[in-house]
């Protein structure tokens, strides 16, 4: 029996328009760059040191743990009046929905912008034997892409905290880099300057529960998450969100998911 046609209304796969990586390498002196510009968009990390931007009619500032986006066709000067290290890349092609307006975004706390500029970078200057020139290559394009929606999601949650008070966001953050360490209310509350009972309240206000359930409940979404890799036995999921203890998080985490990591393991087919 012949296969059946498919259906002229089946839903069809979306096509994903990859940009194209124009070039991407470092730059390390403590000397100016002259005015010029580029064919496509520029993405500039600061990785050590500080510099300024001037892209048309702004000026930016930025150190170590910044990101420069500058416009496709503007011309550029790069003021450096210590010594410093960028990663840059130059992408064009891409997508609408990412906006190419010259500002800054902070990404000192973010680990994957920084590795992936310089994976942009390996994939420039050491293509395998015999592949096409990377600037066409589509792991190269796919990794751009990735970098773009990275950026938009961190400058969409930045957006959303803007809202938040000036220390309950000082509060998150702090707890987003120390998540698997143990943090006492006082400490965090002087990183915040905030009194423990105000902090408190703006986090039972924006999050319905206290700052340390908050952290709690960010290392049960860790857990979740390496919990999807069969490699890590539970005792080791458990080290990795902070718990010295194995079985004290196995009651964390069925008191919150109402089963065993075991368990919710296997609902999943790991």
């Amino acid at each position: 029996m012949p296969p059946k046609a498919p259906s002229p209304h089946a839903a069809r796969p979306a096509v994903v328009r990859l940009p194209r990586l124009v070039n991407a390498s470092r730059f390390a002196a403590k000397r100016d760059v002259s005015w010029h510009e580029h064919p496509g968009m520029e993405l500039v990390l600061v990785t050590e040191g500080r510099c300024r931007c001037e892209a048309g009619a702004k000026s930016l500032d930025a150190r170590a743990g910044t990101l420069f986006v500058l416009p496709k066709r503007v011309p550029q000067f790069q003021h450096t009046p210590v010594f410093t290290r960028t990663t840059y890349a130059v992408i064009d092609d891409f997508d609408h929905c990412f906006d190419d307006a010259a500002r800054t975004v902070d990404v000192s706390h973010d680990p994957l912008v920084p590795r992936w500029m310089e994976d942009l970078c390996e994939l420039r200057h050491a293509p395998l034997p015999g592949e096409r020139a990377p600037e066409r290559n589509d792991v190269a394009g796919a990794l751009a892409l990735a970098v773009l929606e990275r950026i938009n999601r961190i400058e969409n949650r930045s957006a959303a905290a803007a809202e938040w008070h000036p220390g309950l966001a000082r509060a998150v953050r702090y707890l987003e880099t120390r998540r698997s360490e143990a943090v006492a209310i006082e400490e965090l509350a002087r990183y915040a300057h905030l009194s423990p009972s105000h902090l408190t309240a703006l986090f039972r206000e924006r999050f319905g529960c206290g700052p340390l359930q908050h952290q709690q409940k960010m290392r049960m979404a860790h857990a979740r998450r390496l919990l999807e890799a069969p490699y890590l036995t539970v005792q080791e999921v458990a080290a990795e969100c902070g718990y010295d203890d194995a079985n004290y998080f196995v009651r964390i985490f069925r008191k919150h998911h109402k089963m065993p990591p075991g368990a919710w393991r296997e609902k999943r087919g790991v």
